[in-house]
């Protein structure tokens, strides 16, 4: 009878038992609480899932415009080196031209 007890973990009637024991219930609420603790598992694993998932298109998506940006840098860099490049040649024309304009005035 004990050990009958012991292992379904209730009172027989011919012991004064009315049914489930104490244990019955704790082991009762203690699965529907871990039941609860797996379905907010499962629910935050959803939830993670689906912001590592945004997470991960907008990375793709900086990582992109941090290329657009690194092309329209070198884009400009590349128009700035011809306009500095344009200068110089026209300061060169320039200086020539006041050359010129000393040996003119000079021959006056």
């Amino acid at each position: 009878m004990v050990k009958e007890r012991a292992v379904k973990g209730r009172s027989t009637e011919a012991e004064g038992g009315d049914g489930p024991s104490h244990r019955e219930d704790e082991s009762a609420a203690l699965m529907t609480h871990t039941a609860t603790i797996v379905e907010v598992i499962k629910d935050t694993k959803t939830s993670l899932k689906a912001q590592i998932t945004a997470s991960v298109g907008t990375m793709r998506l900086l990582q992109e415009d941090q290329r657009k940006l690194s092309d329209r840098d070198k884009e400009t860099k590349g128009a700035l080196e011809t306009m500095l490049q344009q200068v110089k040649d026209l300061n060169q024309r320039v200086l020539a031209m006041e050359k010129e304009m000393i040996q003119l005035t000079t021959r006056l």
